[in-house]
């Protein structure tokens, strides 16, 4: 057997003893198990990922035992049949060729990386890269599009959808640890976590260091976690000092060459509110420069949960001046909560004490008439 094979078989049957997921009963947890790609989990700990024809394992698929044994290539009506690999708890029992109706009829030899099993440009196919990291699902155009399953050499694997190479749709995501990740992904991120079949909670981790990203992505992230009162980007919590209107937290994430991110404890009952200062000087014409252009970027943002209506109002007093341009809620999409009904976005230009100095102000909030 190839020696690439041999870590291979190593590193699975770890992945199997460490992962292998036992639920209540058995049942399809991700993607199409009638007819389709998704995978299925038994109550005994067995899993399979693949095609489904007819509720029945038919195409190309990979399936695991709860002892550690793994199976990649070729099912029909639920039995090996076709090319592949199994891969036993030792050595002495993997298996490469061609099985007929569950066992092996023909052996083979297979490339120790690369494109090993079917089709890795337009079709299915099970691909093997030298770091030993390895794929089996759909492919389009070359790159990984579709749903699939992807295995690390470290132990960790992914089953799910693909989209252009990366973790892009619902999926489930399982660490060389145990720990488990399962929602929504984009782009590799993960960006919501099921809370129930068809709905999700925004999620995004707080590492204990302030990432730095763009405003449209702040405030995406603003959005997204409005319904769950900025629980998600939340970071440190500022001690107690006295004479603050409820608590208050360094957000987890702001806008990069912004001076604050903050959560802030909701009053009367209101939602927590999230507000970032995006800048600070003493030139006016500077300040409305690029409060002019915010506006404008704002404007190219998406959502993603809802149709907006701004309006601006501008203030001007004797302590102080202000611009504010406010969008809210017009109308919100099918499939999201009627919580998003009184959130309102603020961008504000508004003069500090004395009007020594300018500020510009993102804020995500509750709206309260």
């Amino acid at each position: 057997m190839p020696r690439k094979f041999y870590y291979l078989r190593v590193t699975l049957f770890f992945i199997g003893m460490a992962s292998s997921c036992r639920v209540a009963v058995s049942q399809c947890v991700g993607g199409n198990c009638t007819d389709g790609w998704g995978t299925y989990i038994w109550s005994s700990g067995g899993e399979y990922t693949g095609q489904w024809v007819n509720g029945s394992r038919t195409g190309m698929g990979c399936y695991d035992w709860e002892d550690g044994s793994f199976y990649y290539g070729f099912f029909a009506q639920g039995k090996l049949e076709g090319d592949g690999i199994f891969l036993g708890t030792d050595e002495s029992k993997d298996l490469f060729g061609r099985f007929y109706d569950g066992t092996l009829a023909e052996s083979k030899t297979f490339a120790s990386s690369g494109c090993i099993i079917g089709n890795c440009v337009d079709g299915v196919g099970v691909y093997l890269w030298e770091t030993n990291d390895m794929f089996l699902g759909e492919w389009v155009a070359g790159n990984r599009t579709g749903y699939g399953r992807y295995d690390w050499a470290d132990g960790s694997y992914y089953r799910g959808y693909f989209r252009e190479v990366s973790l892009d749709g619902e999926g489930t995501y399982i660490g060389a640890d145990n720990k488990k990740i399962e929602g929504l992904f984009v782009n590799n991120i993960f960006q919501q976590k099921t809370t129930a079949p068809g709905s999700y909670q925004p999620v995004i981790a707080y590492s204990g260091e302030v990432k730095e990203t763009d405003i449209c992505t702040m405030v995406q992230a603003a959005i997204n976690d409005f319904p769950n009162n900025f629980e998600n980007l939340k970071g440190n919590k500022h001690p107690d000092d006295g004479w603050s209107l409820g608590d208050a937290w360094d957000a987890n994430i702001k806008v990069s060459g912004s001076s604050e991110s903050t959560v802030s404890g909701g009053l009367l009952g209101t939602h927590n509110t999230w507000y970032g200062v995006l800048y600070e000087g003493t030139d006016y014409n500077e300040a409305r420069t690029r409060y002019d252009n915010l506006i404008s970027q704002m404007g190219t943002c998406k959502s993603g949960c809802c149709s907006f209506v701004s309006d601006k109002h501008d203030y001007v007093g004797d302590s102080h001046k202000s611009y504010l341009t406010y969008w809210m809620t017009f109308l919100v999409n099918d499939g999201f909560s009627s919580s998003y009904e009184d959130m309102v976005i603020e961008f504000e230009l508004v003069s500090t004490l004395a009007q020594e100095g300018w500020e510009i102000v993102a804020r995500a909030k509750e709206f309260k008439e």
